[in-house]
């Protein structure tokens, strides 16, 4: 997977009009979604998601493939986003968290540098932990926590029972809540 992305980005560096359609088009509503769960407002979360893909293209060069270019490129969202809600002084408070016994986004602020380090460490576990699932297993969990599909819309889409789906979830989450919580 990381080696196709690393493909598409050399693509969009060269120029390449359609590579950078095809990023933009694959990942547009991940990021509008979760753009908007925090700032809920269209003009703002559209503002927002231009710039979004704006840094993106500035970074390209910096994207190393060391994951997933899905997941460099919610990591710029959530610094985005995090940068407008200070610049507004808006506490991030609404972020609520996917599951119990992940960490409540509001606290990260009140984090001493060493806690953000160690949530930091948290954050890359996860993404390593997501990279040995499934294609399946992360599409669905991403359909359900990011795009905010219900099991049903999810099962219709991927022609997976309901029951399965609910599986795949429960297990996703369990992989990636076992020994992966910060201190």
């Amino acid at each position: 997977m990381r080696d196709d992305d690393k493909a598409l980005v050399a693509k969009i560096l060269s120029g390449d009009r359609e590579a950078f359609d095809t990023f933009y088009e694959k990942h547009f509503q991940k990021v509008y979604n979760y753009i908007f769960v925090q700032v809920r407002n269209h003009a703002d979360t559209e503002d927002l998601t231009q710039d979004v893909f704006m840094a993106a293209v500035q970074s390209f060069e910096t994207y190393l493939g060391k994951s997933s270019l899905s997941c460099w490129l919610f990591g710029i969202t959530k610094n985005m986003v995090r940068n407008w809600i200070r610049s507004k002084q808006k506490s991030a408070a609404h972020f609520e968290p996917l599951e119990e016994g992940l960490p409540k986004y509001e606290t990260v602020d009140s984090y001493t540098p060493l806690k953000h380090i160690e949530y930091r460490e948290y954050l890359c576990n996860w993404r390593q932990k997501l990279d040995t699932m499934s294609v399946q297993s992360k599409k669905i969990f991403f359909m359900k926590h990011f795009d905010g599909l219900s099991t049903k819309e999810i099962s219709r889409k991927t022609s997976r029972s309901v029951g399965a789906v609910k599986t795949d979830l429960y297990r996703t989450r369990r992989t990636l809540l076992h020994d992966s919580r910060p201190a």
